[in-house]
């Protein structure tokens, strides 16, 4: 086991840089990527209060990126590469499916992930479907949502409601959410447990899944890792998936917004003072 990112008087400018990415490679043949942690509160059924949350195995040359992104992160820590076979075998062609690897860091400039999502919205024209855990949008996602509601795009917003781990998060995030309800934005609390998934899907072909949470922390500060798909099949799957998990949610909307308390607006604002590490 190696410790990522370790204190140091040297690095205190990285303090708050932590990878975010959950990757699981196999001989370098069967990847694993989505929003599960290996934590007990991943274990047994969302109606037993397990967080719910979306994972992934993987097959093919993909693999060999998932492998990039887990490598990158290792010599980071450790300053020692890993070479040959088990490590990277040729994976073999498996599916059909055409999938690519899209990895982000704080460092350089290289907000790869948030570009993603920014370009993903602008090019929807007819369904935009996202599932977050952690939902603290900057002025220009709020923007982006927005201008896609106006071009007659359908905005679906999957969050967690009262069962999330980070109370705050959420009460900050809402002084953020009336422009977007103004426009036509639906935003979904989800109430059985904690929603943990990361998942956005563009009309019905294409979709990318992994780590990154749609709030300052994935798109600046965390190194994240997605895997995005282009194929209609494996995007109408998974809407079914976001629709289903929609059964489960109470919609917030505008007199939802009104209504809040005055502790409740006080607490938000206060969160906010915390936005840009959210």
């Amino acid at each position: 086991m190696i410790r990522w990112r370790q204190p140091s008087w040297y690095q205190l400018s990285r303090l708050n840089h932590r990878t975010h990415r959950k990757l699981v490679i196999i001989d370098g043949q069967v990847g694993f990527i989505g929003g599960a942690n290996m934590t007990d509160n991943w274990l047994g059924h969302p109606d037993d209060g397990a967080y719910r949350d979306n994972h992934f195995r993987v097959e093919g040359p993909v693999v060999d990126h998932l492998q990039q992104a887990f490598m990158d992160n290792l010599v980071a820590a450790t300053g020692k590469p890993l070479f040959g076979e088990p490590y990277f075998g040729v994976a073999e062609p498996a599916g059909a499916l055409k999938a690519q690897v899209v990895v982000s860091t704080p460092r350089e400039g290289k907000h790869r992930v948030r570009k993603l999502k920014l370009m993903s919205i602008a090019a929807a024209r007819e369904h935009i479907r996202l599932g977050t855990a952690y939902f603290y949008p900057d002025g220009v996602l709020i923007k982006a949502l927005i201008d896609a509601r106006e071009r007659g795009v359908e905005v679906d917003l999957l969050v967690p409601g009262e069962t999330i781990d980070k109370p705050f998060v959420r009460l900050a995030s809402k002084s953020h959410w009336k422009g977007m309800l103004e426009a036509g934005v639906r935003i979904h609390e989800y109430e059985k447990s904690m929603f943990h998934a990361k998942l956005t899907i563009i009309d019905d072909q294409f979709v990318s899944i992994g780590s990154t949470n749609l709030d300052n922390r994935s798109f600046r500060i965390n190194d994240e890792a997605n895997l995005n798909v282009l194929d209609q099949g494996f995007a109408e799957m998974m809407i079914e998936v976001f629709e289903r998990d929609l059964e489960h949610t109470r919609l917030y909307d505008l007199d939802r917004w009104h209504d809040r308390s005055r502790l409740d607006r006080f607490r938000g604002l206060m969160g906010r003072l915390l936005g840009p590490h959210l």
